[in-house]
């Protein structure tokens, strides 16, 4: 759990706010299953972890776990 703690902590420093996508309002985030799907490379992390910086002020709350 602790590797994956790091993984996260890395991701979030490493992640800006100074640009968030359009569509990013558009999602439904109250929905209790979102699907993000798209081609290597397009943003669906970076998508995530901004939401996670956005919505969750004490990160200690939430975990991001890739499943690659």
């Amino acid at each position: 759990m602790d590797i994956l703690r790091i993984q996260q902590d890395n991701l979030i420093h490493s992640t800006s706010l100074a640009h968030v996508r359009d569509f990013y309002n558009e999602i439904e985030w109250e929905d209790r299953f979102i699907g993000i799907k798209g081609a290597r490379g397009v943003g669906k992390t970076t998508l995530m972890i901004q939401r996670m910086k956005l919505a969750f002020p004490n990160l200690e709350e939430v975990r991001y776990i890739s499943l690659d």
